[in-house]
């Protein structure tokens, strides 16, 4: 559940962690080091439980519904970059590209198909 990792300073409680106490409120980190974010020396990196309004929710891949919700916004290319640089923050920055890379490639040709078929059916 990568939207989940975020910063914030050593000394602030897990369990009561306010947008104030991040580094970077809509920033997510890299908890193994492999990501393209890793926090400073004095923030720890840890999953937050923050629901989506907190957190400024915008799409990811937090559970099946949202799962949805996602790939309907990188079909739609509208809002799909900012889960993109969550993806790049938290995961290898290759990976993430080349999986929403595919993705909107993927969705785009599915589309024309889909057109194309209406389209085929109309003149019959």
């Amino acid at each position: 559940m990568l939207s989940s990792y975020l910063e914030f300073d050593l000394d602030t409680d897990p369990n009561n962690v306010t947008i104030a106490d991040l580094a970077i409120p809509d920033t997510m980190c890299s908890q193994k080091g492999g990501g393209g974010y890793e926090c400073p020396g004095e923030m720890v990196c840890m999953r937050l439980n923050l629901n989506a309004k907190a957190e400024g929710f915008y799409g990811m891949f937090n559970d099946f519904g949202a799962s949805v919700f996602t790939v309907y916004l990188a079909a739609s290319e509208e809002g799909w970059v900012y889960v993109l640089y969550d993806c790049m923050d938290s995961l290898p920055s290759h990976l993430a590209f080349i999986y929403f890379l595919t993705l909107i490639f993927f969705l785009a040709w599915l589309v024309k198909v889909n057109l194309t078929v209406l389209h085929n059916l109309r003149l019959k």
